[in-house]
């Protein structure tokens, strides 16, 4: 049924190209042909035509050809020879060789031939042309479509996949816009009379075509080129590989959903290039590491994060010794995702301790993604208390500030690594500028209020002397009411295991400090150890007793919160948490949900109740 529809609607779509073919379509001369006579001595022009390098020098000898002194084959290659000449010639200006003589004349040379060319040469000459953005409503380029269209089921699956990428660069005519719509038709129709099964490199090139032009095929014809690619397993080469994973980011999430061979094929292509990275430059590498860190990013699809290929785009890089700008690129990639790699953080280190200026001159946004990467891995390396001294002379840091820039979350991020700047802090918190940049990060606010009352608790808790501006009274009392009622780690799940560990009562929830942090849980044993129900709901923790009594407060991490590949480590503004409230007196358990999420059901229950038994000793 479903292939009458589709036959139908070609059926459909040819008669309306064949009303197209049937007006009135007359070729009239666009371009001036040559007035050489043919006694010309041709054969010295298309020798010479050969060996021309430089583009202005071909299109001024194209003036004397004439179209009786040159074959088919020979107008194909001198057009294939103005396509990579002008594609080399950043200077060049596509208006500039249109205009000319000889183009015109090379031009007027195909409509002559174009009736007696094969279709592949004439997609050739297509190709330059487009690239030279000649209009598509010329003749010229109106005749070149009418006989593609003409032997439309001849072409290639290749052919109609890079067809397609062209008729995406054209202006809009009745009969690009009918091949437009044909194409997906007809490729369907082929994908399963002409695809090679044991030519990789085809189906490569084809699965990138379709890709980069976004071609609308089925999802049988899509699927049919993913399986056949699949059956190659990891035999197929770097390139292949990176092709590939190029095409396949931008499936939809269905196809990951519903198809096990896609997630297959990611992981044949990923573990190629972990088995063969050397056999690949490390542009490339770095290219393909940023395409599945996005994809990784944006859609969360597990095959596309692959802990050996960060770490090996890592390694490689230090083992080349690729210098500082390069680990920046690769460092900021990994901060996307959260992911941390020690080594990488270390040879950063020491290439700004061989040169201070790496550092004390960089941007300010630049500083940010490199104190984020530190702090999401909760790591001082070998040399920070030099670090830290450079980025101290870093003008950034003195400099007027912008408001476009998450100013909070950087000082978070470096009180989290034991830095203090008082000039920068003053100027970020100064309650004009404060103001103001919460205004223009309104949709930020919910994450820039609790941030503000971290650096409050910090500075008030780890940095008792400190005499630069703190957050105000009215800005926390805000940053309070934004708080959600229940933490992140608060589910009925978590609810229930506590209450099955210690008993119904005895687990006081979403209690605060006096400094305002919001607790998830709060355990109190007596002097025996015994987990005891307080005999009313506490709100503050300084209102729990303390006679004869030991309290300790539990909080549940959700992914976020831990580094991609650690997943048991907590953050550096995590971090700051425990450390404030353990500066207050209190006993902090940590407990990551998604750790707790392997480990198996019988086994649970005993593994947080000694976790908390632990804290509290």
């Amino acid at each position: 049924m479903l292939g009458r529809i589709v036959r139908s609607k070609y059926c459909n779509f040819m008669l309306s190209l064949r009303s197209i073919n049937n007006a009135t379509v007359i070729f009239n001369k666009d371009f001036n042909e040559s007035s050489s006579e043919v006694g010309t001595s041709t054969n010295l022009v298309i020798k010479s035509l050969q060996t021309v390098n430089v583009l202005p020098d071909l299109i001024q000898n194209l003036s004397n050809v004439h179209k009786n002194d040159i074959e088919p084959e020979q107008l194909t290659k001198i057009f294939s020879k103005i396509f990579e000449l002008y594609k080399n010639d950043f200077e060049q200006n596509s208006l500039d060789i249109i205009k000319t003589t000889g183009f015109k004349n090379c031009c007027a040379i195909l409509k002559s031939h174009a009736p007696r060319m094969v279709t592949n040469d004439l997609v050739i000459c297509l190709k330059t042309l487009v690239s030279l953005n000649l209009n598509s409503k010329h003749k010229i380029v109106q005749q070149l479509l009418y006989h593609i269209k003409e032997e439309i089921n001849e072409l290639s699956l290749s052919q109609l996949a890079f067809l397609n990428y062209l008729l995406l660069k054209m202006e809009s005519t009745p009969l690009v816009n009918a091949l437009k719509i044909a194409l997906p038709i007809v490729f369907d129709l082929n994908v399963s009379l002409k695809l090679n099964h044991e030519n990789p490199e085809e189906i490569m090139k084809l699965l990138h075509y379709v890709s980069v032009t976004e071609l609308k095929i089925s999802d049988k014809s899509m699927m049919n080129l993913l399986s056949s690619i699949t059956l190659h397993g990891t035999s197929i080469s770097v390139h292949n590989a990176q092709t590939v994973l190029s095409a396949v980011r931008k499936l939809s999430y269905r196809y990951y959903e519903d198809y096990d061979v896609v997630q297959k094929l990611v992981q044949n292509c990923i573990h190629v290039l972990n088995i063969k990275f050397e056999e690949s430059t490390f542009p490339k590498m770095e290219a393909t590491l940023e395409k599945l860190i996005r994809k990784y990013k944006y859609s969360g699809i597990d095959e596309f994060y692959n802990e050996t290929f960060y770490n090996n785009c890592a390694k490689q890089l230090i083992e080349k010794d690729l210098g500082f700008t390069t680990a920046y690129h690769v460092l900021k990639k990994f901060n996307e995702v959260n992911f941390v790699n020690y080594e990488l953080l270390n040879y950063i280190d020491k290439q700004i301790i061989q040169n201070h200026t790496l550092l004390s001159t960089m941007h300010l946004n630049q500083v940010m993604n490199l104190v984020a990467a530190f702090s999401t891995a909760d790591y001082k390396s070998e040399n920070w208390e030099i670090i830290k001294s450079i980025l101290h002379e870093n003008p950034a840091l003195h400099n007027d500030i912008t408001k476009g820039l998450p100013h909070l979350k950087f000082i978070c991020e470096l009180l989290s690594l034991d830095f203090v700047s008082k000039i920068y802090f003053d100027k970020v918190l100064n309650e004009t500028f404060l103001f103001d940049f919460l205004k223009q990060n309104l949709s930020k606010n919910f994450a820039n209020l609790p941030q503000i009352r971290i650096i409050y608790q910090t500075l008030k808790l780890l940095y008792p002397k400190y005499d630069g501006i703190i957050p105000d009274e009215m800005l926390l009392n805000i940053a309070n009411d934004a708080i959600p009622t229940e933490t992140t780690g608060m589910n009925e799940v978590t609810k229930d295991m506590m209450q099955k560990i210690f008993g119904t009562g005895t687990a006081q929830m979403n209690v605060q400090s006096k400094y305002g942090h919001l607790i998830d849980f709060v355990i109190s044993f007596d002097t025996q150890n015994k987990a005891i129900s307080l005999p009313c709901k506490v709100q503050l923790f300084d209102d729990i007793p303390k006679s004869q009594v030991r309290s300790v407060a539990v909080f549940f991490h959700s992914r976020k919160n831990c580094p991609l590949n650690f997943p048991i480590k907590l953050r550096g503004i995590i971090s700051l948490r425990r450390k404030t409230m353990e500066a207050m007196g209190i006993k902090v358990v940590d407990i990551p949900l998604h750790c707790l999420d392997q480990i198996p059901e019988s086994e649970k229950l005993e593994y947080v109740e000694r976790e908390i038994r632990y804290g509290l000793e």
